[in-house]
């Protein structure tokens, strides 16, 4: 194929004419089908990391799950209160992070209070409520509400005691605890 390309500069002054030849021959594809196998071929690496990454997300995202009320029931007992432990010490790092002293030293003097005024007993109504809550919302048909987790609960327990603490917050910390013990054994009657 032969093209002439003819035309002017920008000053004005005309081209030479300039003969550009190319070869359509089987052995070399013209730049018209490299250019469309070199775009398919993009197009379908992208779609095949799409699918790969969509594919494999569900594995990282695993850890990164709130702490249901179940999960939480079947924690080890030194478990339990190693997580109780670590959204209180959370939450007064988040208190002491904004400036709030006097709030860290609150949430902490709750948690140490033994008795029904004390956060572990007001913490433990308030997973026994919302536990029910959630139960009630499952047998509703037209119940569009989240299930509620234990960091829900913890946050409910906190704003009780005018310690305002977003759900949120508690469910990113709670995102790098470890359980060290293994779960306990289901008893009948568990779901």
């Amino acid at each position: 194929m032969r093209i002439f390309c003819m035309g002017r500069t920008p000053d004005g002054a005309p081209f030479l004419p300039v003969q550009v030849t190319t070869d359509s021959s089987p052995d070399r594809p013209d730049l018209a089908r490299r250019m469309e196998s070199g775009t398919t071929f993009l197009m379908n690496l992208k779609a095949s990391l799409a699918v790969v990454f969509i594919s494999v997300a569900p594995c990282f995202t695993s850890g990164a799950k709130a702490m249901s009320i179940h999960d939480f029931g079947r924690m080890d007992t030194d478990d339990e209160a190693s997580f109780v432990t670590f959204l209180v010490v959370g939450s007064a790092n988040m208190f002491k992070a904004h400036g709030q002293p006097d709030q860290a030293r609150k949430v902490i003097a709750f948690f140490k209070v033994t008795g029904k005024d004390g956060g572990t007993y007001r913490f433990a109504d308030k997973l026994q409520e919302v536990d029910a809550l959630n139960r009630r919302n499952v047998i509703n048909p037209n119940n569009r509400a989240p299930e509620y987790q234990v960091e829900d609960a913890m946050a409910e327990t906190l704003k009780d005691e005018g310690l305002i603490v977003p759900a949120t917050y508690l469910l990113t910390i709670s995102k790098s605890f470890q359980p060290s013990g293994l779960p306990r054994a289901r008893t009948p009657g568990q779901e």
